[in-house]
Order: structure tokens, then sequence, then C-alpha cells
């Protein structure tokens, strides 16, 4: 960490070898320098210029990768994200209706299903989410394998129908 006001004190020579070519100081210090001479109206040379130009570069390029790498990445979209959202509010409306609205008997106990469903819905979902993040699928393949499951079950149910016994 560099002192600015500790860079202040220095004379112009001394702020020289701060901004020559050849200074192996970094370049938060070789910045602070640029900045307190030209503060002192000191005629850079273009040699100069370009440095303090390149360093100024850097240090933008250095903060937008560090920007960019800290920064969360969003969620993947895939036909589980979608179509478990749809599902999700559904459960969310049921649970929500069973539990505290229409209490009564059996219909409690389908709020409390609906509830635990949705619970395994987002388990389910953000496990997908952290291997697609980890590993490197080609999105078009995963939306086609998802697809065809999704399509699976729904035709699986069109079959057999949709019975809880």
């Amino acid at each position: 960490m560099v002192n600015k006001k500790t860079l202040e004190k220095l004379s112009d020579k001394e702020l020289e070898l701060y901004i020559s070519p050849e200074s192996r100081f970094v370049s938060e210090a070789r910045i602070y320098a640029f900045e307190i001479l030209k503060s002192r109206d000191y005629n850079f040379s273009k040699e100069q210029i370009e440095i303090r130009d390149f360093l100024i570069n850097e240090k933008k390029l250095i903060t937008e990768n560090t920007f960019k790498t800290n920064v969360t990445s969003t969620i993947i979209l895939t036909p589980f994200i979608v179509v478990f959202g749809l599902l999700s509010l559904l459960l969310i409306f049921i649970s929500i209706n069973y539990l505290f609205i229409d209490n009564n008997g059996g219909n409690a106990m389908g709020g409390a299903f609906a509830f635990i469903g949705l619970i395994v819905i987002f388990f389910i979902l953000s496990i997908e989410q952290t291997i697609l993040k980890f590993q490197k699928f080609k999105k078009e393949n995963v939306w086609r394998i998802e697809s065809l499951i999704i399509l699976g079950f729904v035709a699986y149910i069109w079959i057999n129908g949709f019975s809880i016994r």
C-alpha cells in the first residue's frame, strides 16, 4: 500500500525517479508521482506522458479483470429452470392455500407435501446449477437432454395418468 502523503513530501527530482522508464516502483506509486508532479505544474516529456497513459490503462484493465472475476455468475437458463420455476409458483400457491387458508384435515397434509416438493425442487435446481457451473457442457446438449427428460415424463403421465395411490 502506497501512502500518497509520503510521496507529496518528496522533491520533484525524487519523484522523477518514480516516473522514469527504468523505475521499479509499483504502478500505484508511479501514478501518484505523476499526479503530484502534475499538480506542481511539472512539464512532462512525450515519453513520460506515454508511460503515464500506459500505467493508467494497465490499472483500468487490472480493475476490470478483478471486477469480472469477483462477480458472481448468473443462473444458467435450462428447461428444468423454466418448468420447475413454473411448478414452484404453483406449489407455493398450493402450500399457502392448504396450510393457512383452507386448512382442514387432508388439505393441510397436501399443503405440507407441496411445501416439501418445493424444497426438493430448489435442491435439484441448485445441484444442477452447481454442476453446470463447474463442468463445461454445451448449452445445446443440456437443452436437448433436459427437454427429452421432461417430454418423457409428460408422455408417461399422459399414458398412465396421474394418481397418488
